[in-house]
């Protein structure tokens, strides 16, 4: 809807589709992500959290999660107390993969 309403001219960009000066030419080049310096950040990132983070208050946080889902207890307050203290979703996850398993559909031919 928005990019219908620029191209026809009801929604005024100045510079881009009115008061355009015919004489200038920016060339704006695609923007170009690589995959592999990106996944280094941030790999590069979770090993500097990981280090810097308490890793008992972690522990406990998870262990607390463990818990309540054994418990069958609304987990969002232990989820959200997990993430304060830095785990990551890799790690709550897997908490709780840890008491409720894995569904798998089953395949019916």
């Amino acid at each position: 809807e928005f990019q219908r309403r620029v191209e026809s001219g009801e929604f005024v960009i100045v510079g881009v589709n009115r008061y355009v000066d015919p004489e200038e030419k920016i060339e704006v080049p695609p923007f170009k992500v690589d995959p592999m310096e990106v996944q280094k950040e941030q790999i590069a990132f979770l090993q500097k959290v990981k280090a810097e983070r308490d890793s008992d208050a972690v522990r406990r946080a998870l262990e607390d999660l463990r818990k309540a889902a054994e418990e069958n207890r609304n987990l969002m307050p232990y989820i959200l107390e997990a993430v304060r203290r830095y785990a990551t979703e890799g790690e709550i996850v897997e908490t709780l993969k840890s008491v409720y398993g894995v569904y798998e559909e089953r395949v019916i031919v």
